[in-house]
């Protein structure tokens, strides 16, 4: 993976660099005029939601639009969803997408795959109202995105990959220097393994940009 000399993104995508816990998010743009819709990726730690809600309000001011469309989740770890309750309260009629390998793990809400108790963190729960697979292809900021499975740090994670913009958002696959926490064997023997085989499947992809869910 190379790095590029300026920013690859089109108006109608804005990248948001949060601090540690918080996740960084991705905005998105499609839609003109009265039929704008604004879609957040990952919403960020429930501690720190007035900051999340802030920059959200302040780019769909900017992009004017007058309310958030959706929320899509690469995972469910407490620092990617713990602002959707509060932007469902927000931002009436706002719909939550997450990858589908997650639904049965936050039905049992701080199961294992979630580490809220393993980890000391908090999130509220939420509703849902999408289902996302691996292999899709979704609209966002009006470029083609790919979703990709990236088990081990989460199993049931997916990343997006735009193959005309030869960019990625990683998620917690791949931070600015290094990777999200692979569970220890104890809580999932499969982690390491299929850690391994994301970067081998990342590597794949051409990438001129990486947009990591940390730094």
């Amino acid at each position: 993976m190379m790095a590029a000399a300026s920013n690859p993104l089109p108006p109608s995508i804005r990248f948001i660099e949060r601090d540690w816990l918080c996740a960084n998010h991705v905005m998105f743009r499609d839609g003109t005029g009265r039929d704008v819709r604004v879609t957040l990726l990952d919403s960020g730690y429930g501690g720190t939601v007035q900051t999340t809600l802030s920059h959200v309000r302040g780019v769909l001011k900017e992009w004017g639009a007058s309310s958030l469309h959706r929320v899509v989740n690469t995972h469910i770890h407490s620092d990617h969803i713990g602002g959707n309750a509060e932007l469902l309260r927000q931002f009436p009629g706002c719909r939550i997408a997450i990858p589908a390998a997650e639904a049965a793990a936050l039905n049992a809400w701080d199961s294992p795959p979630q580490m809220l108790s393993y980890a000391d963190q908090q999130a509220e729960a939420f509703q849902w109202h999408e289902l996302i697979e691996p292999g899709q292809t979704l609209t966002l900021g009006g470029e083609q995105w790919q979703t990709i499975a990236t088990p081990g740090h989460d199993m049931g994670s997916l990343v997006l990959y735009a193959p005309r913009l030869k960019t990625l958002i990683s998620a917690d696959a791949l931070w600015e220097s290094g990777a999200g926490f692979v569970p220890p064997q104890a809580i999932d023997p499969a982690a390491l393994p299929a850690q391994r085989a994301t970067f081998e499947r990342l590597a794949t992809l051409d990438v001129a940009w990486v947009i990591p869910g940390h730094g």
